[in-house]
């Protein structure tokens, strides 16, 4: 079909919204009003405008709504976030969170100047291009007090969004989570790294590792292997068991 218009002609269940994250929660709540179940690429929203509107729709129904932060079902995101509950690793002090790329190699044969990641009329920036960061240290240590960013546009890239961005969390507890955002320099990286008492706990999202440092022993390492597309195969069961 061509339109939302036209589901009244199939018996749909569900829909996947991957459409720019300006349409996010305008497609969502179409769809909530026929009664479809939603798994909504991320972010939900570019604002919190018309958010509660889509909870309230969803509710109201009884409808399945999911939000696509895959990395939580990573095997090595599970595997550091078991370490975590480990007493022996003894007390965090210190989260130190570093994500960054080069966009211009993100899709190969597109302009990257015109992709959705580029244009903040279609809600890029490196910020909500690569909110899983955001979501994954709430899933690993909790709700977040407080937080100040530092957001800065290079300007090496040629796009009218962020490419870069420095934010310090103060969680619940105390400590601080560092996070450093980018999609301009060459090295690409994802780690999570959590200070503790007794050592340092890593999870490397680009090796697929956890690595357990701690003082004066030899480190433990665990990995685990996958095709690119395990956790997206992952989260669409989950949806489906939902």
């Amino acid at each position: 079909i061509n339109s939302i218009q036209e589901l009244h002609q199939n018996e749909v269940q569900a829909a996947i919204i991957s459409s720019p994250a300006t349409f996010h929660l305008k497609h969502a709540s179409q769809l909530a009003e026929k009664n479809i179940h939603l798994m909504i690429e991320k972010p939900l929203s570019v604002n919190i405008d018309g958010v509660e509107d889509l909870k309230k729709k969803v509710k109201a129904r009884k409808l399945k709504a999911l939000v696509g932060y895959v990395l939580r079902y990573d095997p090595c995101a599970s595997m550091f976030k078991d370490w975590l509950k480990k007493n022996e690793i003894g007390t965090i002090t210190q989260v130190k969170i570093e994500c960054g790329s080069y966009l211009p190699e993100w899709r190969s044969g597109q302009d990257y100047r015109d992709t959705v990641s580029a244009q903040s009329s279609l809600g890029g920036g490196v910020l909500l291009e690569l909110s899983h960061e955001l979501d994954y240290i709430r899933w690993f240590f909790g709700e977040m007090k407080s937080v100040s960013a530092k957001i800065q546009n290079s300007g090496t890239l040629d796009i009218n969004v962020e490419d870069s961005v420095d934010m310090i969390f103060e969680s619940e507890q105390g400590y601080s989570v560092s996070v450093h955002l980018d999609f301009n320099t060459r090295n690409t990286r994802r780690k999570c790294t959590a200070r503790w008492s007794n050592g340092n706990l890593t999870w490397d999202a680009v090796e697929n590792k956890v690595i357990w440092q701690p003082a004066d022993v030899i480190e433990e390492v665990e990995s685990y292997q996958n095709d690119r597309n395990y956790v997206y195969k992952e989260q669409l069961k989950h949806f489906f068991i939902c």
